[in-house]
């Protein structure tokens, strides 16, 4: 498990979830920045960095594009969900 944000910096937060969650835990931080990486690699920063290049992965990578057929599917199988 990996805490992120600043309840991150609680002490005693990791001990805490270890024991509550049987499970290693260690604190969020970032990595292959440029800039300031000593103010970025904090733990409150890492959700938003990790965001921000999960978002330009998939920004170079063009989706697949669906047929219109599995589009329309899609969205009547989750209609359909929806009204369930």
């Amino acid at each position: 498990m990996v805490l992120c944000g600043g309840g991150s910096r609680v002490p005693g937060i990791v001990t805490l979830a270890e024991e509550t969650f049987g499970m290693a835990v260690s604190l969020g931080q970032t990595s292959a920045i440029s800039g300031q990486v000593t103010a970025l690699n904090q733990p409150e920063f890492a959700t938003a960095i990790g965001l921000v290049k999960y978002g330009a992965l998939r920004r170079r990578k063009p989706a697949a594009r669906l047929s219109l057929w599995v589009r329309i599917t899609e969205f009547v199988n989750s209609l359909l969900g929806f009204l369930r």
